[in-house]
């Protein structure tokens, strides 16, 4: 019994850097694939590569629209309709407006990052993307007035770090 308290401890750490180098594979593979768009094959539209990779985000709305119109057609309780009532003060409405200011910002950062593949490398890009980490903490502090706590400290220098990284080769 010991044993399987020890293998569902550790196998959930070992999850989370899978998904974790999961996301950095496809982070590089992504920003590999869009260079080689802008320089291999002579398609120098960022706004048009950030449009429609930002609008794929949507698709998986039309799976939860068909699932959604499975229930009601069963005369079942959709799952999604059963959370939303238990306890929480998150409507769909609330959930879209927060969606829609978020939305600018998102597309904006996605179209800046693009933007910089097209005219830099990758790894210069990468080196102002990780910025972005100092900037909040520093605009967080002065604009919105948060508190500066040693998790914060220590993650911006762990970011800071892994830009000199980059400088090593």
């Amino acid at each position: 019994m010991a044993a399987l308290d020890f293998l569902k401890k550790a196998s959930r750490p070992a999850l989370g850097y899978l998904c974790l180098s999961s996301v950095i594979f496809l982070w590089v593979f992504s920003s590999i694939l869009i260079q080689a768009i802008f320089a291999d094959e002579d398609f120098s539209k960022p706004f048009f590569l950030t449009y429609f990779s930002t609008s794929t985000f949507s698709l998986y709305l039309l799976f939860l629209l068909v699932k959604y119109l499975f229930y009601r057609l069963k005369s079942l309780p959709h799952p999604i309709a059963r959370v939303m009532t238990l306890g929480s003060q998150t409507s769909i409405k609330h959930t879209a407006k927060i969606s829609l200011m978020f939305c600018p910002i998102w597309f904006a950062a996605n179209y800046t990052y693009n933007y910089g593949l097209e005219e830099t490398s990758i790894s210069s890009s990468s080196i102002l993307s990780n910025t972005s980490a100092i900037f909040t903490f520093v605009f967080s502090y002065f604009l919105l007035k948060e508190g500066i706590t040693l998790w914060k400290v220590l993650a911006v220098v762990i970011t800071f770090g892994s830009i000199f990284g980059h400088f090593d080769h």
